[in-house]
Order: structure tokens, then sequence, then C-alpha cells
């Protein structure tokens, strides 16, 4: 008999061979973390390539302080409360230099990396605002750089950094308030007063606007990491790029795939998949129930589409989709949660019984997904280490209502002719979404030694025969009856259990005023 191991793979191997391929997403390629020691990597792991063991955080009480790097996306987080985070995080301050717009190349020069200095000399006005030649420090073109904005300091005076290419907006320096103007030689640097500081925590969420790009992202991002690091000994979570602009099958599709598979290695635990999330289980949290719109949407590799802002942006959040990525956040920041713990969430789950009678068996249960609660999914069963298929668990759940699992999830499956004694039974739910399959206890049954004789009973007429074990379908009943005028409705019973009904309406070779009746069972 095969061990449970060997079991689980090959119910494992099965489940393949269920899941409908929807998409061929080429797989991402595992890169070495940019230029940084393992001793300084992200989240003191080694980068990807070398042999470490993923860091789990401890537990710890939420951060007083939470600083947003990001743009549109975390910008509509991290504003103000009662908004979104605000809103389930209303006792941490929240730091927002999230601005629409930004590259992951800006975000980092906003966090106060790729540092930026004049490259002309200017005069900073008494009030208002002075042009600015394109400095020096940028570590790709302007054009490519995208918009940058964030509060600055030139020499000693505070204001607002403002560039926009795609508007044809020159680079701007605005000044907070007023005092007496001042001049700036060449070489002056452009302070940024959006560096990670002392004892705050941080959330990133980069390269939503530069996904074209991926290699970019990625260094963008761990740069900002290292800084946080190198002043702060509070946590930095980093937030997976959720979908955008294009499906799963388009260049910008495959990057952020690439993206984030590299970041989820880079960060392990304070990664949060906010993009699987969306899809897995957001909108039954949301109180929503999926529609066939949400589900090919998720299909084919965006938003689904009762969270998009409208029906022409499939990329940005109305506020049910804000609210729910802020739900998934707060876990994170306030409540311990980590990447582990929020994956489980999206597993199938399901339970299995077997019951035995006669020679059969009947296996049921329930399974569910957690990604979709509302879907039924498929039940894979296995005898004694044989594949017997798989069934969908769609019958009636009412039971699981008060647990909150609304849809119909239950299943029953009878497998007939099971040779007398011990038998092995496992079964896998198999999910569709980003979670695991669920593979419940299995059951060990048994089935009692059968009698070489079968027997059956009806109104006026009785017959029995024996059914040899050797054919493959045995001619199991011969039974006449005494009435001519009609005939009759007989039901089979094989070890004493249900096998079917059948009607008595052959004609006897005895002649007229007898009725026969011929069914073939099964061997056992």
């Amino acid at each position: 008999m095969l061990q449970l191991p060997a079991l689980r793979a090959l119910l494992a191997a099965a489940v393949v061979s269920l899941v409908a391929v929807t998409s061929a997403v080429a797989a991402p390629t595992a890169q070495a973390a940019p230029q940084l020691p393992a001793a300084q990597s992200p989240l003191g792991q080694a980068p990807a390539g070398q042999a470490t063991e993923v860091r789990t955080p401890a537990a710890a009480p939420a951060p007083a302080v939470v600083q947003c790097y990001g743009d549109s996306m975390l910008d509509a987080l991290c504003r103000p409360a009662p908004q979104a985070l605000g809103a389930t995080m209303p006792g941490v301050e929240l730091h927002n230099f999230a601005i629409g717009g930004m590259t992951s190349t800006s975000i980092a020069i906003a966090a106060g990396l790729h540092q930026l200095s004049l490259s002309r000399p200017a005069v900073i006005p008494a009030s208002g605002f002075v042009e600015l030649a394109e400095p020096i420090g940028l570590v790709e073109s302007a054009q490519l750089t995208g918009r940058v904005v964030m509060r600055a300091s030139i020499n000693g005076v505070e204001g607002l950094l403002n560039h926009r290419p795609d508007l044809s907006q020159p680079w701007r320096f605005e000044r907070e308030g007023q005092g007496a103007a001042v001049a700036v030689p060449v070489g002056t640097p452009i302070q940024s007063l959006q560096r990670p500081r002392a004892g705050a925590a941080s959330i990133v969420w980069a390269g939503t606007n530069n996904l074209e790009r991926p290699d970019r992202v990625l260094q963008d991002v761990a740069a900002i990491v290292e800084a946080h690091q190198s002043v702060s000994d509070a946590p930095i979570w980093v937030v997976s790029v959720t979908p955008a602009w294009s499906d799963r099958w388009s260049e910008r599709g495959r990057n952020r795939v690439e993206i984030n598979a590299q970041l989820e290695r880079w960060y392990g635990q304070r990664y949060i998949p906010l993009d699987e999330y969306l899809a897995n289980g957001a909108l039954y949290e949301a109180g929503i129930e999926p529609t066939r719109a949400d589900r090919d949407a998720v299909e084919q590799g965006f938003n689904p589409r009762s969270f998009w802002l409208n029906e022409h942006d499939l990329t940005h959040l109305n506020f049910p989709g804000q609210m729910a990525a802020a739900r998934l956040l707060d876990r994170f920041v306030t409540k311990g949660a980590t990447l582990d713990s929020v994956r489980a969430r999206f597993d199938a789950i399901s339970t299995m019984d077997a019951a035995v009678s006669g020679s059969s068996v009947t296996v049921s249960g329930w399974a569910a997904d957690h990604s979709d609660l509302f879907r039924s999914i498929q039940v894979g069963v296995t005898i004694d280490g044989r594949w017997m298929g798989a069934t969908l668990a769609d019958l009636p759940s009412d039971h699981l209502f008060a647990y909150g699992i609304p849809g119909r999830h239950g299943y029953s499956w009878r497998f007939d002719g099971l040779s007398p004694g011990e038998h092995l039974i496992c079964s896998v739910a198999v999910g569709f979404g980003a979670g695991e399959d669920h593979f419940p206890p299995c059951r060990t049954v048994t089935v009692a030694a059968r009698q070489q004789t079968t027997s059956a009973d009806a109104a006026s007429g009785s017959a029995s025969a024996s059914a040899p074990a050797s054919a493959p379908a045995t001619r199991a009943y011969e039974w006449t009856l005494e009435e001519a005028d009609r005939s009759l409705a007989v039901a089979v019973q094989l070890d004493g259990r249900w096998h079917t009904a059948v009607r008595v309406d052959a004609a006897a070779a005895a002649g007229s005023g007898e009725s026969t009746v011929w069914a073939a069972l099964p061997r056992p």
C-alpha cells in the first residue's frame, strides 16, 4: 500500500490535470540583489541565489509613525483620515510622501536617494517660485525619471520641488512662506525633506508607472529599503505591484509578475501580496459577491471589475477597493501579519468522510476555496493510491452559512465493487486561486467479506441466483410472475445494498402470462 507522502504526490500530480491552464506567463528570472553586500541586503537576508533562512518578524507593538513612499496607488490610502489607512489605523501618524504619477526612480529621489544638485546658479526669490535647469544627479533621463514632487531644501530654504515632463513643465522650486532672496551657486545640493526618519516605520509601493523597466524598479525599491534600515529599526513593508494598464500577457503584465516574484524573494515575511489578495478573497471581505465580470477580469490579470475606479480605469481602485487594500496593509502594520499568515487565507479547505455499505464506499464532505467562497471547486479522490477522478463540490451546504461560507460546497460520491479488506481513501480539494490545495486526513475503511448468494423478495414473486465473481458482468436475476396484464418495477439489491431498479417487461421464453427481468451487474 502506498504511504501517505506518495499518496499526496499522486494527488498533487492529478491536480495538475484538473486545473485549466488559462495563461502562459513566463516564469520570473532570479536576479541578484542590486549591489548590496550580504550584511546589508534587504531585511538582513542574503541576496537572491544565496541560501538563507527567511526571517519571520517578531511580534511588536504597532508603530506610532508610518511613512508612505509610492505613487497615486498609495497616495489614495495614506491621505489624512478618514481616508483608507486613516480609518483602519486611527492611532498611527501617517506621513504621506506618495504622489500620483511618480516612477520608482522619482519615489527614490523623494526618499533622499539619487542626490540631486543645481546644474546652474539660481536665485530663490523672497516668495513664489524659481525655474531651475535640469539638476545634476539623475540616474536616468528626465523623461524616464518622470514626475518629481517633493519637499526639499536648497541652501537652507525650504519649499516644493516639482517637475512634470508629461506636461512640458520645467523644473521648479516654490518657496514655502517668505524671506530674503537667496543666490545659490552651481553644485548646491537639493536636499529631500522626505528621507526616512529614525524610529518611523515605512511602506513602499513603487513600480506602477515604470513597469517597462523592471530592473530599475527593483534597484529603486532596494535603495529605499536600505535607506530606511540605515536610520530606523522600525519595520519596513514592501507592497506588491498590483495589476496596471494591461493584461497578464503583455510586457507590463509579465514584468509585474517578475518584479513581484523578486520582491518576495528579497523581503520575505515583510512582503505584502496585495495583488493576490485583491484577486483572492478581498471581494468577500468587502461584502461583495463576485460577478462574472469580476472573475473574467481576474483571469485576464486585472483587478476584479468591482474594484475598478471606472470602466476606463482598470488600474486605480475605487473606494471599496481602497478600503480592501487598507485592511490588508493594516494587518501587517498593526496586527503583526506576515506573508505566510496572509497566504494561508487564500487556501482551499475541505472535509472528507467515508462510509461503507456492502462493497461500496461513499466519500462525502464539503470543499471551498477562500479565494472565492461563492464558487464551487473540484474534489479529487484516490482509493488505495489509485486516482479515481474528481467531482464538483456543488451540493447544498446550508450548514456552512452560520460560519460565513456562502455558496454550494457539498459533495457525495459512491464507489462500487471494493474487494473485502481495508482500503485507504484520500481526497484533495483543488483550489483555483493563489493559495494551496487542501488535503484532509485520509480514512481507512473496511469492507466485509461478501456472501456468494444474493436474494430478493417482492410482491407476488421471488427468485435468487448466484453471481460468479470471475465474470465481468453477471445475469443476476430471472424472475417469473403469474400476472400477464401488467409489468412491475423490481428493486435490485447487492449484499443488502440498493443497486438499481428495472422494469419487468421482457417476454419470457416459457410463454404467455410470464415476464422476465435481466439485470447485468458489474463484477465486485
